[in-house]
C-alpha cells in the first residue's frame, strides 16, 4: 500500500496480504477506491486515538455489542425485567437460564473468532451483558483470574442468572472455573486460564 509522504512523494506501508484482500473486498462493497478507504480508516482511528487512547476500546465494544444485540429480545425497563424475573417460579427460571447458556456459548464463540477470546476482554463482555452491574477482573497469579460481578438491586433470582451467565461465558471462553462464591448482590468467580502464546 503506498501513501503520499509529507514532501508529496509516496511512502510504502507494508500490510499483510490478508488485510489487503479484506481492504479490496470492502472497498468494492462500498464503492470506494482502496487507497482512499485505507486513508479514511487510518485517519478516523488516529483522530480517536490522538485525543483519547481509551476510546480504542469503544471500537471493540461496538462490535461485541452488535453481537449481543443479535441474541437480545425487546428491551424492557430494567426494573420491569427484574420484577418479572423475580416473580417467576424456579422451574421457569431454569428455562430462562438454559436459554441464556445457549446465548452465552454463541456470544463467546463470536468473541473468540473475532477478537481472540482474550480473558482480559472478560470485563468488557460481562459489562455489556450486565450494563447496570459493576464488573472487576483481577489477576490472582499468572494463570488465575478472579471475576467479581456486583449488582445491588436485582434480587435473588437475578443474581442466580448473573452467576449462571458469568460461569457459562467463562467456560465457553476456555476458562476452568475453580470456585464460585455468591453473597448478597455479589458473585465472585475464580478461574484458571491458559493464556494464549
Amino acid at each position: 500500500m503506498s501513501e503520499r509522504g509529507r514532501a508529496g512523494g509516496k511512502r510504502l506501508v507494508p500490510i499483510s496480504e490478508d488485510l489487503f484482500d479484506r481492504l479490496l473486498r470492502v472497498s468494492m462493497k462500498v464503492g470506494i477506491n482502496p487507497r482512499d478507504l485505507f486513508e479514511s480508516i487510518v485517519s478516523r482511528v488516529l483522530d480517536i486515538l490522538e485525543y483519547d487512547p481509551e476510546l480504542s476500546t469503544a471500537i471493540e465494544s461496538l462490535d461485541a455489542y452488535r453481537d449481543l444485540l443479535r441474541i437480545s429480545g425487546i428491551l424492557l425497563p430494567r426494573n420491569a425485567v427484574y420484577k418479572l424475573l423475580n416473580a417467576l417460579d424456579d422451574s421457569h427460571i431454569d428455562d430462562v437460564v438454559a436459554e441464556l447458556r445457549n446465548s452465552c456459548r454463541w456470544f463467546a464463540r463470536m468473541s473468540a473468532i473475532k477478537r481472540g477470546g482474550d480473558p482480559r476482554e472478560l470485563k468488557l463482555l460481562l459489562s455489556l451483558w450486565f450494563p447496570d452491574a459493576v464488573v472487576d477482573v483481577m489477576a490472582v497469579d499468572s494463570s488465575k483470574l478472579k471475576i467479581v460481578v456486583s449488582q445491588s438491586n436485582g434480587g435473588r433470582k437475578v443474581m442466580r442468572i448473573i452467576r449462571e451467565v458469568s460461569v457459562e461465558l467463562l467456560k465457553s471462553l476456555g476458562a476452568e472455573v475453580e470456585n464460585v462464591d455468591e453473597r448478597e448482590g455479589v458473585v465472585a468467580i475464580t478461574v484458571s486460564y491458559r493464556w494464549p502464546s
